[in-house]
């Protein structure tokens, strides 16, 4: 399993692709070019979870970090209910339109969510354990980030999707996540500061994941993921688009929705209150 399906409702498969075709006329050959050459860099294996990241600046900077380095899907958990999910423009400087993000506010619920779809979870820990949570299993391995593309990571992963789950900079991850996690991954630090921004670390991270997504061919974009994920940005990317499906087909108005959301990215079906 390559992580969470994109399922689309059988009463709308036969749509799939109407609203491609009635939108690209609306486009410049060269805009469309892009989204295909991008499209085909995309990758699945690796689900970013960032538990209780609030402030503006720091969820605009970990949506520009996980867009620029070409991944897709994202997870915000809030289990404390003060905290909101607000970006900046100027900051993610429109990245947010290019990814799959959901929002949920259960660590259990989640963390079995993700194992139920095939996911090794890797908690993002401080280098040393004597620093970190007294709760940390320390029987389970530990990679830093230049070992992640060991062959000791790729065989513990075994060609699976991993879940990598990002906490707060002062806080760290969560107690809860503790007995769902497989493995630990840490950015080695030589300095006196002992942790990172989390778009700092999510980045050096993603950036060693690369390899190891791109190396499996399990992970990647199914033919319908990947015309799914194109007819999304597609419909965020003509100005109007709404406007233009209602004044020549109005019946696609309820599909144009779910695909313009990306309703068929969910994570989380049993509460679908829980989006961005």
């Amino acid at each position: 399993m390559n992580g969470i399906n994109y399922d689309v409702p059988a009463k709308w498969r036969p749509l799939l692709g109407r609203v491609t075709n009635l939108l690209t006329p609306h486009m410049t050959s060269q805009r469309l070019l892009r989204l295909q050459q991008i499209l085909e860099q995309r990758k699945r294996g690796v689900l970013c979870v960032f538990e209780n990241t609030h402030h503006s600046h720091n969820i605009s900077a970990v949506l520009r970090t996980v867009e620029a380095l070409g991944f897709l899907e994202s997870v915000f958990v809030y289990n404390q209910p003060q905290m909101r999910f607000r970006h900046r423009d100027s900051v993610e400087r429109g990245s947010s339109q290019w990814l799959l993000t959901r929002r949920a506010a259960e660590i259990p619920r989640v963390a079995t969510r993700l194992k139920e779809q095939g996911y090794q979870i890797a908690l993002v820990s401080l280098p040393e354990f004597s620093i970190t949570a007294e709760t940390y299993h320390n029987s389970l391995p530990s990679f830093s980030c230049s070992n992640i593309g060991s062959n000791v990571f790729a065989q513990h992963l075994g060609g699976r999707p991993l879940a990598l789950v990002l906490g707060s900079e002062l806080q760290g991850v969560s107690e809860q996540w503790v007995k769902h996690a497989d493995l630990y991954v840490h950015v080695k630090m030589d300095g006196f500061v002992e942790s990172l921004n989390v778009s700092v670390c999510a980045g050096m991270l993603l950036h060693a994941l690369r390899g190891y997504c791109e190396s499996n061919k399990t992970l990647t974009l199914s033919p319908e993921q990947k015309q799914l994920l194109l007819e999304t940005w597609i419909c965020r990317a003509v100005k109007q688009g709404g406007r233009l499906v209602e004044a020549h087909d109005p019946a696609l108005m309820p599909y144009f929705e779910f695909v313009r959301r990306g309703g068929y990215f969910d994570p989380f079906p049993e509460d679908r209150r829980e989006t961005l």
